[in-house]
């Protein structure tokens, strides 16, 4: 293959590689104390609907969907300029990915339903992209 390792191996490592940039444009493309900040006041005006909910307060509610609107808008506008990048790359990756190993095939010790025993180049990267991505967050404390 391209490093001289095994395909499995391979796919797994550019899942990695993927992942640590994927995971850095997100944390360095956006303001992370922007985003902790809107987390925490939609904590809090989530807090606030369900008290005004079980209130019976329908006017406060709608005063605090609205505000919880504009947040969700903030931190949409937060996240579009990694999203945008991180798809780019990923397109161009996993078009790579694809021609270069598209005759990866994974046994599996046991069967996952509706995939099988054995995994394509695809349903690798994807079952290992997933943990890692996620552990990479954690650690870096990417929001």
């Amino acid at each position: 293959m391209v490093i001289g390792l095994p395909a499995y191996q391979e796919v797994f490592l550019w899942s990695l590689l993927l992942s640590v940039v994927m995971v850095l444009l997100q944390k360095y493309l956006t303001n992370q104390s922007v985003i902790k900040n809107i987390k925490r006041e939609m904590k809090s005006l989530q807090d606030r609907m369900k008290k005004a909910q079980k209130s019976g307060n329908t006017k406060e509610m709608n005063k605090l969907s609205g505000e919880m609107m504009r947040l969700s808008g903030k931190q949409m506008q937060q996240n579009m300029r990694p999203m945008m990048a991180s798809f780019v790359i990923f397109i161009l990756a996993i078009g790579w990915i694809s021609s270069t190993y598209s005759e990866l095939s994974v046994s599996l010790p046991f069967g996952i339903p509706f995939i099988g025993e054995s995994l394509n180049w695809f349903w690798w990267y994807f079952l290992t992209v997933l943990p890692v991505n996620f552990a990479l967050r954690k650690v870096l404390d990417v929001q």
